[in-house]
């Protein structure tokens, strides 16, 4: 199955690390990138497909649609079979890691910024 990585974050820098993290692990090597929640939603709103697998990295907080909005949306909509939400911040807050996984998308809770070890582990990505 086909899968599709969106880098939903609204700090360049962490978007140009996440980024070049994806490829060289070979996972991601042409994973898309959103400044905020209300662009990724739309991206899945115009694209989405039962037939492809979603990981969505994805920042807690961004303006225009945060990442709590962006998970009560597509909680609505989207099955939980083949999107699975990484959150990945800043937060060190036990509040934000529970609050997170409560919302059945969310497989993971991960601390900015990634690096090779925290992005290859079981659970993130689908098996191919």
């Amino acid at each position: 199955m086909k899968v599709e990585t969106l880098i939903v974050d609204d700090d360049p820098i962490v978007c140009l690390i996440h980024k070049k993290l994806l490829s060289a692990s070979g996972l991601a090597p042409d994973a898309r990138v959103f400044k905020n929640g209300l662009d990724a939603l739309n991206f899945l709103r115009e694209s989405y497909t039962p037939e492809i697998w979603y990981v969505i990295l994805l920042d807690l907080n961004m303006p225009v649609m945060d990442g709590y909005e962006f998970l009560n949306e597509i909680k609505e909509v989207f099955p939980t079979n083949n999107i699975r939400v990484q959150v990945v911040s800043s937060s060190v807050c036990g509040e934000d890691r529970n609050q997170a996984l409560a919302f059945p998308h969310v497989c993971g809770f991960l601390e900015k910024p990634l690096n090779m070890a925290r992005l290859t582990e079981p659970g993130i990505f689908p098996e191919r």
